[in-house]
This record gives structure tokens, C-alpha cells and sequence, in this order.
């Protein structure tokens, strides 16, 4: 492969190269063999997902490019992690939002793509996380106005069995909810899910006299 070239390569060449005029500033040449990935394998352990892999075709000393990607079904894949090296790597399982799927390995040695699917896992349930936007912690609300009971949850799936306190008493259901308003003075809002840990928000109550920094 020449750096003038008229018209590019045929096929995959034999090398990548940059040059300047006549010079070659910097050279990839292509490998004897492409990479291939061989096995590709995924468990979840206790810390996390881990996947390994094996390779053939890239050189002693070469660390070739990988990155992960995930299906549930295996058509449709998603980018998991980039930037790896070596023969092995530890995946949050939280941040695949599916039940089971399968791990795909993709090793590029600056020429070829090599790929490998994993079997599919199943993967542990991932508690939602719940949050209470209203009434937000440390509000003045005014009296005598309906209570809005606003919540939000974050996580695969819908929460179930969600259900709103104040003061520790039951008084609506659903992330949306209004309830009446308590009495003035300081009170306790608490957002309840199956298999969540509850949150609370404190705030207040006041009489509309005066000025009231309210809702």
C-alpha cells in the first residue's frame, strides 16, 4: 500500500497508513490473522455481572479494542460498556433495565470485528427508588387547600402497592394522590412501594395570615 494511491485499496489492504507527501508519519499494519472472539461466557456473582471472553488472532503484547453490548432478545443490541482490555469485566447489573438477556462481545483489532454472544442470564430484580417532589422538604404550605401528594419512582417497571402517610396514618394511594390538608403546624409525608424503601418529606402547615412563602 502506497500513501499517493489513486483511487484506495481494494478490499482491506495491507496497512493503514498517514502520511505527508512521500513520508509515512504512522503505520498500522494489517494482521497476519484476523481476530476472532472464541467463547464468550457471562455469570452474575456477587458483586456483579462478569463476562469473559477468549480471543484468537491478535498478537502477544496487542491488547485489541472490546466493548459490550446487551439484548433481551438478541435483535435488538444496546451499548453497554466501551474501552476495554483483556479477557475479562465486571457490569452493574442495575443498569440493564431487563430481566434476562444475553451479552454480546465485539473485539476490534484495528482492522476486523470480532463478536461472540453469551447465553442468556437472568438477572436480579432492582428495587425502584422512590422520591417525593411534593410537597418538597422544608415547604410552608397555606391551610385550607387540598394536600397534593406527588411522588416519582425510577427503575424497570411499575411500583406496586404505593401508598402516602402523613403523620404515619394511610391516606391515599398512587404516585399522584391528593388527600385534605392537616392542621397547621409541622408534619410528616411518607411515599410507601412494594419492595422500595420509603422516603419522607417534612414540611408545614400555616393560617393564611400575613405573608406565607407557600407552594
Amino acid at each position: 500500500m502506497s500513501c499517493p494511491g489513486n483511487g484506495g485499496d481494494v478490499g482491506p489492504g495491507r496497512a493503514i497508513r498517514i502520511c505527508d507527501g512521500e513520508e509515512v508519519l504512522w503505520e498500522r499494519k494489517r494482521p497476519a490473522k484476523p481476530v476472532k472472539v472464541t467463547s464468550a461466557k457471562v455469570s452474575l456473582g456477587k458483586t456483579g455481572l462478569k463476562v469473559s471472553w477468549e480471543t484468537t488472532g491478535a498478537k502477544r503484547g496487542e491488547n485489541p479494542d472490546v466493548w459490550l453490548q446487551w439484548s433481551a432478545d438478541g435483535a435488538r443490541w444496546n451499548g453497554l460498556t466501551v474501552g476495554l482490555t483483556g479477557k475479562t469485566a465486571e457490569v452493574d447489573p442495575s443498569s440493564i433495565p431487563a430481566d434476562e438477556v444475553r451479552i454480546r462481545v465485539l473485539v476490534h483489532d484495528g482492522y476486523a470485528t470480532g463478536s461472540a454472544e453469551t447465553e442468556p442470564v437472568r438477572l436480579p430484580k432492582v428495587a425502584p427508588e422512590l422520591a417525593i417532589i411534593h410537597p418538597a422538604d422544608s415547604q410552608i404550605l397555606k391551610a385550607g387547600r387540598p394536600l397534593h401528594l406527588w411522588g416519582t419512582s425510577t427503575g424497570p417497571g411499575t411500583p406496586k402497592s404505593v401508598e402516602w402517610y402523613l403523620d404515619g396514618k394511610k391516606v391515599a394511594e398512587d404516585l399522584d394522590a391528593w388527600a385534605k390538608i392537616p392542621k397547621a403546624g409541622d408534619h410528616v409525608a411518607e411515599l410507601r412501594a412494594k419492595g422500595a424503601s420509603p422516603v419522607k418529606a417534612k414540611f408545614s402547615v400555616a393560617e393564611g395570615h400575613g405573608r406565607i412563602p407557600v407552594e
